[in-house]
């Protein structure tokens, strides 16, 4: 009887296999939400005990529901993945209206207000849950995107820009070694990437605000000269939780990291990141947002201090 309910079994997966199969090949798009949903249910039994909800989609009916919601959109935009529901106005994109001076001038509030940047994005491992704990806690961030990485998830640039949060620059391939190797390769990039932004979004979504992969730091005042006279402004942060410090570092150390840096300034732009490596971060998000909302804070993202008095 054992032999027998092995080969059901077995049939009964091939025949599955072939069903989402026939249906997946009816659109591209259903490729890639079913790539999606491997990877975030993947992703999800990993961390279940941390995450916030998300939706999955298992087997062929979930499949047949979602093509069927794509027929009755059709027109209306891709399926996002994570969101509760397509957004259908938009917010508008920001408006970039102060000068290099006065965003500095950003650290000299004596307002205790966070802003929370997230680098090197977007990904899909870390990403979606971001977002999700984001909203969860009604908290509009910064993203300052890599065009290289926008480029294969365009899903997710939507997914931010829907959902409110600011789209920032931060160079197209992040690689030291081209970005820095001319002001004009820094300039070609940052100009690649916008481009990239708005064909993705489908509109005039200014990326004037950018950081610089590594920081302002250091012996790069031809570079920032460079960035202000093609009408870009840059912007550093003043705290962080050392998730680029070491792969080895502990949830304990990174809050630690992070308390220390906060302790120091008023108000916070922090520095995260969400590529597919930091998936800590997952974890660690809800404890520092605890952190700063006991310690007073509120919270924000650039756009709205980036307007200047418009």
């Amino acid at each position: 009887m054992l032999w027998k309910r092995k080969i059901i079994y077995v049939i009964a997966i091939v025949y599955l296999i072939i069903m989402m199969d026939h249906v997946m090949a009816k659109d591209d798009r259903l490729a890639r939400l079913s790539s999606y949903f491997t990877r975030s249910r993947e992703y999800y039994e990993r961390y279940e005990e941390v995450l916030p909800p998300v939706i999955i989609y298992e087997g062929t009916e979930a499949v047949a529901e979602v093509e069927e919601e794509i027929e009755e959109d059709e027109g209306q935009g891709d399926v996002v993945i994570g969101s509760e529901a397509v957004i259908e106005d938009a917010p508008l994109p920001p408006v970039i209206n102060i000068t290099q001076w006065e965003l500095q001038q950003i650290y000299k509030s004596e307002k205790k207000i966070a802003y929370f940047t997230f680098d090197d994005g977007p990904s899909l491992l870390v990403t979606p849950y971001i977002l999700d704990i984001l909203r969860e806690e009604n908290i509009k961030a910064t993203f300052f995107i890599v065009g290289k990485s926008a480029q294969q998830h365009p899903e997710m640039i939507k997914r931010i820009y829907e959902e409110g949060h600011m789209l920032a620059n931060h160079t197209y391939t992040h690689n030291y070694a081209n970005i820095y190797k001319s002001t004009d390769k820094l300039i070609q990039e940052l100009v690649e990437t916008e481009e990239l932004i708005q064909e993705i979004l489908g509109l005039e979504y200014p990326l004037r605000l950018m950081r610089f992969p590594g920081g302002s730091f250091g012996d790069k005042a031809s570079f920032k000269r460079a960035v202000n006279e093609n009408d870009f402004i840059y912007l550093d942060w003043n705290s962080l939780n050392g998730d680029a410090e070491g792969l080895a570092m502990t949830e304990e150390r990174l809050m630690q990291r992070f308390t220390s840096t906060a302790a120091k300034s008023d108000p916070l732009v922090i520095l995260m990141h969400d590529t597919d490596t930091k998936s800590i971060n997952i974890k660690l998000l809800p404890e520092m947002i605890k952190y700063l909302r006991d310690d007073g804070y509120i919270f924000d993202s650039l756009q709205e201090f980036v307007k200047g008095n418009e």
